[in-house]
């Protein structure tokens, strides 16, 4: 055992070729245990790396493992939006608001995908909840403003961007 292990005073064992492994105390359950975890870990790699189809395929796997994956939803819905599938990305957005109805990214993310396909009655609606609950955000009445606009409703528009 190294010095540096035992200044950590943490349990150390070998590890693969012959190197320390340190046992941190953390639940050291195999990814197999969790396979939506596991797909979720392959499917971070993919978007990080720029691909789409394998990140896409990993997270609808890990959704179909585990229903109530609100991040994997939120993902699936930022690739469909690059991939400008509007309303496939309406679906995983409604999906991941649905599993989390208090946190406002989702439906600001939900209102962006309305937007994005042209829904702006839906996209207003969501986007006055966000205003009203927090008038603080002008990135939110910005958008709101702009979903007005769109939606020919200019005098409503123009008061939401004051």
């Amino acid at each position: 055992m190294s010095s540096h292990h035992a200044r950590l005073a943490l349990p150390v064992s070998e590890g693969l070729g012959g190197l320390p492994k340190v046992d941190l105390g953390v639940g050291q359950t195999p990814l197999e245990a969790k396979p939506a975890l596991g797909k979720m870990i392959v499917a971070d790699f993919a978007l990080a790396g720029g691909d789409l189809d394998k990140a896409r395929a990993s997270y609808l796997a890990s959704v179909a493992r585990n229903s109530s994956n609100e991040l994997a939803d939120l993902r699936l819905g930022r690739i469909a939006m690059k991939r400008e599938e509007y309303p496939e990305a309406i679906t995983h957005f409604l999906d991941a608001h649905g599993l989390n109805p208090a946190a406002p990214h989702d439906r600001f993310e939900l209102a962006e995908a309305l937007i994005a396909n042209r829904w702006y009655p839906e996209a207003i609606a969501q986007l006055e909840t966000l205003t009203v609950a927090h008038p603080e955000s002008v990135v939110f009445w910005k958008r709101f403003g702009f979903a007005l606009n769109n939606g020919n409703r200019y005098e409503p528009a123009i008061a939401a961007y004051e």
